[in-house]
C-alpha cells in the first residue's frame, strides 16, 4: 500500500518599499508598498508578479498663507488587485526608479514607516479648510465706457 504525502510548500513574498518627495512650490510625498509573488503565466511558466498593497500621497502649497491648497489620499489592502506590468524584480526596480512623474527611491521597512509617519502627521495639522478664512465678499468694480 503506498502513502501518499503532500509536501507544503512555502515561498517567500517580500514587500518592497518605495517613497518620493518633490518639492517645487507645491510639496508632493508619495509612498508605495509592494508586494512580489510568483505566479504561471499563460503559457505555464513561472513568472514573477507584483501587487501594490499601499499607496499613500500628501501635495500641500510650501506657503500656506499665500496659496492653500491641499491633497490627501490612501489607498491600501493585503488584497488590492492593482498590480504592475514587471516580470522580474529588475524590471520592477527599473520601472519605479524611472517613474516619470514620482522617481521613486527604494527603502527599508523602517525608513517607510518613518515617511509615513511624517504624511499622517502632516495631514493631521492641516486636517480641514478653516472655513473663516475664506473670503465671502467679492470686491469688483464696474466701469462704464462714454
Amino acid at each position: 500500500m503506498r502513502k501518499t504525502v503532500n509536501k507544503i510548500m512555502e515561498k517567500q513574498m517580500p514587500l518592497l518599499y518605495f517613497t518620493s518627495t518633490n518639492d517645487n512650490g507645491i510639496c508632493s510625498y508619495r509612498g508605495e508598498i509592494w508586494q512580489e509573488y510568483q505566479r504561471y503565466d499563460i503559457n505555464g511558466f513561472l513568472e514573477k508578479a507584483y501587487k501594490r498593497l499601499e499607496e499613500i500621497y500628501l501635495s500641500t502649497s510650501d506657503d500656506l498663507s499665500s496659496f492653500e491648497s491641499v491633497t490627501f489620499k490612501i489607498d491600501f489592502g493585503k488584497d488590492s488587485c492593482m498590480g504592475h506590468w514587471a516580470k522580474s524584480r529588475l524590471e520592477f526596480m527599473k520601472a519605479m526608479e524611472n517613474d516619470k512623474f514620482d522617481n521613486y527611491t527604494p527603502v527599508d521597512r523602517n525608513q517607510y514607516e518613518v515617511f509615513r509617519k511624517k504624511i499622517l502627521g502632516l495631514y493631521n495639522r492641516l486636517i480641514h479648510l478653516n472655513i473663516d478664512t475664506v473670503e465671502t465678499l467679492q470686491d469688483f468694480s464696474v466701469r462704464t465706457v462714454l
